[in-house]
């Protein structure tokens, strides 16, 4: 095998084996959160204080609370975008799917004011990060339906991370607008 041959084989056997390795944790002191906190809050990592959820509340993430200056939110999770093709989230393991990481923060009322993505593990669908597509989302609280095609834009080569973060979006806002309201029903 000629020296080219071999180094090119070298780097995709390589390359196999670290795509399919997944990030065990995801990681809720990132710079870009912390970045993003600063800018937009002037509050830093150590003012998130983790939300108690509701026993049988599955989440592939946290909710926080961020008191400085004024009581705000924020998610960090996990979206699991699949391969193309598809999959079975239950019954594939984390090593099959693929992924990405991003925040959410909202405001006192459960808005949306900003979306983030920082970690992108999937090997399709980076536009999916675009400053400019996440605006969208702002100002989203769930008293609308979110319909990729309709109302969320749609991203050409990125078909599948856009309907799963549209998706977690979705849920997540239902999740903290849900959470809020019972606070102040139970008041």
């Amino acid at each position: 095998m000629s020296k080219n041959k071999w180094i090119l084989a070298t780097l995709c056997t390589w390359l196999l084996v670290t795509s399919g390795m997944a990030q065990a944790n995801i990681d809720y002191t990132h710079r870009t959160l912390k970045k993003e906190m600063e800018k937009n809050w002037g509050a830093k990592l150590d003012d998130l204080i983790q939300m108690e959820m509701a026993a049988g509340t599955s989440l592939e993430g946290q909710f926080f609370t961020v008191m400085k200056p004024n009581t705000k939110y924020v998610y960090v999770g996990r979206v699991n975008s699949c391969r193309s093709g598809g999959c079975n989230i239950s019954t594939e393991s984390q090593g099959s799917s693929e992924y990405f990481d991003y925040f959410i923060f909202f405001d006192a009322k459960a808005n949306v004011e900003l979306i983030k993505v920082y970690n992108y593990a999937a090997t399709h669908g980076h536009e999916v990060m675009a400053k400019g597509w996440l605006k969208q989302f702002k100002g989203y609280n769930n008293s609308k339906e979110l319909r990729v095609g309709k109302n969320v834009d749609t991203i050409s080569g990125a078909t599948i991370s856009v309907n799963a973060i549209t998706e977690d979006i979705r849920q997540k806002t239902n999740l903290i607008v849900n959470l809020l309201n019972s606070k102040v029903a139970s008041k």
